[in-house]
Formats: structure tokens, sequence, C-alpha cells
């Protein structure tokens, strides 16, 4: 897709506003200025566009030297299966290259997807997520 370009520039609350809304991310759309401050503080954060409309966005925290966090990856419906997705993923990923990247998703969230394209699931390995002030 010839006119699909990647930036590092974090986009103001009202261009992100409607990606989150078009994936149902209510809890972010409720409050935007919890969204503000997660993009503030967010280690890295990439976006996808489709000329001058937000396609997709990735963001990720860390404390770069031994885990990453891909804390959020969402594209918008119109743009689904064009590999947009992936090239966000890869995009954090080539940003922390030596250091371990974990998700934490839905149960019936898209496990394949992450599996598809080199994640591993940590069922199986003895490790358990918690969580507080859920």
């Amino acid at each position: 897709m010839k006119d699909l370009w990647f930036s590092e520039e974090i986009p103001d609350i009202e261009t992100a506003l409607p990606l989150y809304q078009a994936v149902g991310w209510s809890t972010y759309t409720h409050d935007p200025g919890t969204l503000e401050a997660a993009f503030a503080g967010s280690t890295y954060l990439t976006t996808a566009w489709r000329g001058r409309r937000l396609a997709g966005l990735a963001r990720a925290v860390s404390d770069e030297a031994s885990v990453w966090y891909l804390q959020d990856l969402l594209v918008h419906p119109d743009f689904w299966r064009l590999g947009i997705a992936t090239q966000l993923v890869e995009r954090c990923a080539n940003r922390f290259p030596k250091v371990r990247g974990v998700l934490l998703t839905d149960r019936d969230g898209p496990s394949e997807f992450y599996e598809r394209i080199g994640w591993k699931s940590a069922d199986g390995l003895g490790v358990v997520a918690h969580l507080i002030n859920i």
C-alpha cells in the first residue's frame, strides 16, 4: 500500500481517540486524560498512517535493560489484514533488540496472531500474571 507510512511522533488525543473507539477500547475513550498520560509515559510509541488517517498504534513500556511490555496494539478495522499490526510489533521489537518482550492479553484475544509472528505463549511455563487495582 503506497500511501501507508509509519511515525514515532505521538499523535494528539483527538486523532487517537477515534482509533481506540473503533476497536472498542472504552477505558481510554471514557477518560482521554488517562490516554494522554499513558502516551506521555510510554517508552516507545509508533503509529501507522494511511494518508492523514491514523490506521494503527503500538505502545511499549520498558526499563530498557531487561524487559519491555507491549502495552497497546491496535489497528483500525478498516485496515485489518494489511500487515500493519505485524509491522507495528516489529518496530517495537527493533527498538528493544536485546530485551525480552512481554504481552498480557485476554484469553480470547488474538493469540494465533502473536504466535504467527514469533511470540511464544507462557501457558505451560509455570508463570502466572498477578494484577492489582483492576
